[in-house]
């Protein structure tokens, strides 16, 4: 452990100056080389973690649904998913411990979070050109991811732009909703309801029609200490007696008790639901 400790500190105080030019260094070591390679990369985790924490949060906030621990957990995923590009450059056995140093390149990664980057600011872009309002549900979503890549790539590069579209406060139209549920849903039905009307609408009579159709039902399951229930959601949209579009989704999900499954259907459905408010193109 002593050995351990020793190495830790002398590579924190060295990396940095041992670290080549145009690279982001991280040491850690470990019983063997899987976790010393693990440790090693996480330090580099922690230089984006900071950033990509604030932004992260601010953007949950923004909907007003924030839970810590989930925030914290998201976010660790969201950093293990971008940070592509991490290598080991080299391992150093110090008896029964491996010490690993990690390396990114700057360049390579930089060019690797620009394309995603300007994946998203097309889409967006392709999506509010549509005039679709329920289009910018999704712009929303791309929005917020393009701060979190933005914030990471700040790590990198000083002068980064996340290049979000911004939203409009768009004047209320009226569209009529017509909402068909059976089943224990009326979570599900407020998210949708909400959504839509937050998106530039507003319930009233009109030549534009929303057909939503709820079932959440309790599926037989053979196992001692756990419930299953499918929720089904079809999503119609009309302009007068035609329609125009149409999008439907299936949800399965397994859980110790109906509040847990509940939990982990509105949490897929959520995250889908504006992908589902493109197909409607309305």
């Amino acid at each position: 452990m002593f050995k351990y400790i020793l190495y830790f500190l002398i590579s924190s105080i060295t990396l940095a100056s041992a670290c080549k030019k145009g690279y982001l260094c991280g040491s850690g070591c470990g019983l063997h080389e899987a976790e010393a390679d693990g440790a090693a990369r996480a330090q580099i985790g922690k230089m984006f973690k900071v950033k990509v924490t604030s932004s992260f949060t601010t953007a949950r906030a923004e909907f007003g649904e924030l839970d810590e621990s989930y925030v914290h957990e998201v976010i660790d995923e969201y950093i293990e998913e971008n940070l592509e590009g991490i290598t080991i450059e080299n391992r150093v056995e110090d008896g029964d411990e491996i010490c690993a140093t990690a390396v990114l390149n700057k360049v390579n990664f930089s060019v690797n979070i620009k394309n995603k980057m300007m994946a998203l600011n097309k889409e967006s872009k392709e999506l509010k050109a549509s005039g679709n309002r329920l289009a910018w549900e999704q712009i929303r979503v791309n929005n917020s991811k393009l701060s979190q890549l933005g914030s990471i790539l700040s790590v990198v590069e000083v002068d980064s732009v996340s290049n979000v579209i911004p939203v409009p406060v768009l004047k209320s139209k009226p569209i009529t909703i017509n909402v068909e549920s059976t089943g224990d849903s009326p979570l599900f039905k407020n998210l949708i309801v909400s959504r839509i009307l937050r998106n530039g609408y507003k319930k009233g009579k009109s030549n534009k029609l929303i057909n939503i159709k709820l079932n959440l039902k309790k599926i037989p399951l053979n196992i001692s200490g756990f419930e299953k229930y499918e929720l089904t959601v079809d999503l119609k949209t009309f302009k007068g007696k035609k329609e125009v579009a149409k999008s439907y989704a299936r949800i399965v999900k397994t859980g110790r008790n109906k509040e847990q499954v509940i939990d982990k259907i509105f949490t897929d459905f959520k995250d889908a639901l504006p992908s589902y408010f493109v197909d409607l193109k309305i």
